[in-house]
Order: C-alpha cells, then structure tokens, then sequence
C-alpha cells in the first residue's frame, strides 16, 4: 500500500493515541471478502487525500492482533474508525465507497 501504516496491538499507542494528528483505522480480516475489497478502496481514498489533509491512514489486522478491536468493541469488519488522539471521532461499518472515506476526513 502507499503511505497506509500497517498498525498493531503493539503501535496502537505510538501511532494513534499519540499521534500528532487524526488516524483513519481500517480494521480489517484476511478472510472477509468485503476486508479484501476495503484495503483497495481505502488505499485509493488515501491517495486523493494524503496531500490535502493532514491524515494518517492505517490498517489494523483484527486477526493477528484481537486486543484494539476488543477495546473499541469491534463487531464487524470492515469497519472505518476516525481517531483524534485518544477521542473516537467517527465510525463506519461495512465496505464503503472511497468517496465516503474521503468525506469521514475533510
């Protein structure tokens, strides 16, 4: 993916919580065909984006790391979450267009 951060339980802290900016998270999983289709339109949200907004894009692998989504109470995926810091600012459930996720940022 092109600038997208690849995000973790380990990460979390470094980069969302303290972030020095907003972090739209895609919580994803390998086996969900709507996940698979989610990383495509999120990495073409995030190039449209990347040099108007000051945003980070991540993706979160809810597999490999059940701990974060545990916490957020995550029932599904995809599910798009707007972070500021600590502050959970917008959440989306389902595969959604990229003209969506771009309009969750600016």
């Amino acid at each position: 993916m092109s600038n997208i951060l690849e995000l973790s339980d380990a990460t979390w802290k470094a980069d969302v919580t303290n972030s020095n900016g907003p972090v739209l998270v895609l919580f994803h999983a390998p086996w969900a065909g709507p996940s698979i289709l989610a990383l495509d339109v999120f990495e073409m949200a995030e190039r449209k984006v990347s040099k108007e907004v000051n945003i980070c894009f991540g993706t979160f692998d809810i597999d490999d790391n059940p701990i974060t989504p545990q916490e957020f109470g995550l029932k599904a995926v995809p599910s798009f979450m707007l972070f500021d810091g600590k502050a959970l600012k917008s959440v989306k459930v389902g595969l959604i267009s990229d003209e969506s996720i771009v309009g969750m940022v600016q």
